[in-house]
């Protein structure tokens, strides 16, 4: 087998996926006509010697080269072989018919027939070179008297010269039938590729173009004429970079050269002229192709797709985001001034009350007087740490809450949040629990962690009925503070859940809208956990009561992305 590859290399013959037709029939007619005149001879003359017996076996082995080209890989070896046995086989005949004068001489000449059923440039050299290889090998025995006895005599001529013109007539039909059938459904398969082509280009709604790489345009597709207003002819010949807005050109230039350069497709998105007025944006892919259809030099195929109304959709959008953004600066700059405005009127009337209720300055004599005074303190209290909750939001928000990380006595910061939160407790007759364990080393922000228990605890509380427990345990390990608050109260629900920790949302339950409150304090916790570097989780289901974990890292490790998406 690889005999047969070296030969179809050195001949230049391309790998065929399927046998030549043309070639096994014109061997396997060789064939047959050996055996036919071999079958006239012994009617019409008599029974031949050895020397035509040689002739005629050699004629008909020519089916064997028939037999070779069935296989693709042999196809090459068959011809080049077939062509040269022929070549001998011609010579053969001349030598035992009159050398120079023979009348198969002629035949010498239609061996470059032969090599043109080919197609191929080399073996219609090789065919060539074989029949002046015969006539000159004629040439140079027959002054040595080899050929001065002819096997043909007078009366065999005729017959022999009719035989041998049939022969060539046929074997030239033959060739000129092969040759003219392979051109022919060439050209059908060029026509059908052409129609395929063409129905792929102009049913397709992207721009095609093929381009060199200096940019002259070659092909357009139909798109050309929705996409930039101009027929295909009208761009064909002319620069793709008169399409293309001057700011865009050196980036289009770029992906030609780099794609012609490095063997593979690249992309570009460039703003493109329309004909009418206006521009489009158009996103190429280019591909390098080297088919030799204009010259060894690379071409690039373009296909441009129209990203218009996209690039509008992410300007609107840019827009759009631009917007949110001032509008949520401002907001949150309107929430720190009005919380720094309201808090100096408030601090009077919860000191003025407070003074009134303790009765400083003398007895109130009307007992509602006094209860309304203790109403008006507590409500002020709780107004204004509603107001430190939203000034805090705002900060964390803005990328404005600085941390200021210190050493913490975890189980003293903790039992202080417990007695801060021990009255209310006891008012809703719901029982607090504690398993602290020391936490070594622990650095945090002393008043973040305080605010992040505070709201835990409150919430657990708030949302305890009467008789049920509220426990809060810690623990270290392995470089992270743990802290959970858990109650079995009424629970949140699996769909609520995923909602809670944002700014202003709650559980959507009817219980828990009949207890007061923003909805910020959750999500104050987690955004103090998580300014620490710290993760929070929540576990909770209706009826079974909700417990939260705060993984705090023993030293913050400070996220500075609050601040980044505040810019």
């Amino acid at each position: 087998m690889a005999v047969f590859r070296s030969i179809s290399v050195m001949l230049g013959a391309p790998a065929r996926r399927s046998p030549d037709r043309g070639f096994i029939l014109g061997q396997l007619m060789g064939g047959a006509s050996g055996f036919a005149a071999f079958i006239l001879y012994a009617v019409f003359i008599g029974f031949p010697g050895w020397p035509e017996a040689i002739a005629f076996v050699w004629l008909t082995s020519h089916a064997g080269f028939a037999v070779m080209a069935l296989e693709p890989e042999r196809d090459a070896a068959a011809k080049a072989g077939a062509l040269a046995s022929l070549t001998l086989f011609i010579a053969y005949l001349c030598s035992l018919t009159g050398g120079l004068a023979s009348p198969f001489l002629p035949w010498l000449l239609v061996l470059p027939a032969d090599g043109a059923l080919t197609r191929q440039p080399r073996s219609i050299v090789l065919g060539v070179c074989c029949a002046a290889f015969g006539i000159i090998l004629l040439g140079l025995v027959a002054p040595f008297g080899l050929m001065s006895l002819p096997l043909l005599t007078e009366g065999d001529g005729a017959i022999i010269r009719v035989a041998v013109a049939l022969g060539a007539a046929v074997y030239a039909g033959t060739a000129i039938w092969s040759v003219t059938e392979a051109e022919r459904n060439a050209r059908a398969r060029e026509r059908r590729g052409a129609l395929v082509f063409q129905a792929v280009t102009e049913g397709a709604g992207d721009l095609i173009l093929r381009l060199s790489i200096a940019g002259e345009l070659r092909f357009a597709s139909a798109a050309c004429a929705p996409l930039l207003g101009l027929t295909a002819d009208e761009l064909i010949g002319r620069s793709v970079f008169d399409f293309v807005l001057p700011g865009d050109r050196a980036v289009l230039a770029d992906s030609l050269n780099d794609a012609a350069a490095m063997g593979r497709p690249t992309s570009a998105e460039v703003r493109m002229i329309k004909a009418a007025g206006g521009i489009a944006w158009v996103e190429f892919r280019c591909d390098p192709v080297r088919d030799g259809a204009w010259g060894k030099d690379a071409d690039i195929v373009a296909v441009g797709r129209d990203t218009s109304i996209r690039r509008a959709f992410e300007d609107q959008l840019a827009r759009a985001r631009e917007y949110a953004e001032r509008a949520n600066v401002s907001k949150s700059q309107f929430l720190a001034n009005m919380s720094h405005e309201l808090r100096t009127p408030l601090n009077a009337i919860i000191g003025f009350s407070d003074v009134m209720r303790q009765e400083m300055f003398g007895a109130i004599t009307v007992p509602k007087y006094k209860e309304y005074s203790g109403l008006i303190h507590d409500s002020g209290r709780h107004l204004l740490d509603l107001i430190g909750d939203v000034l805090d939001m705002s900060k964390v928000e803005a990328g404005k809450f600085d941390l200021t990380p210190e050493a913490v006595d975890s189980v003293e910061l903790i039992s202080k949040c417990i007695e801060t939160v021990r009255v209310t407790a006891e008012r809703k007759k719901v029982k607090l629990t504690a398993n602290l364990a020391a936490a070594q080393g622990l650095v945090a922000d002393k008043r973040a962690l305080k605010q992040i228990l505070l709201n835990l605890l409150s919430n657990a509380i708030k949302f305890t009925p009467a008789g049920g427990t509220v426990e809060i345990a810690t623990a270290s390990k392995a470089g992270w503070f743990w802290l959970g608050v858990a109650d079995d109260g009424v629970g949140i629900g699996e769909e609520d859940l995923a909602r809670l920790g944002r700014p202003f949302e709650q559980a959507s339950g009817a219980y828990t809208r009949e207890h007061e409150g923003t909805g910020l304090g959750l999500s104050l916790v987690r955004s103090f956990v998580e300014l620490h570097g710290g993760r929070l989780e929540i576990e909770s289901a209706l009826g079974q009561g909700t417990t939260v974990r705060a993984f705090l890292p023993m030293t913050p490790q400070v996220r500075t992305d609050y601040a980044e998406a505040a810019e």
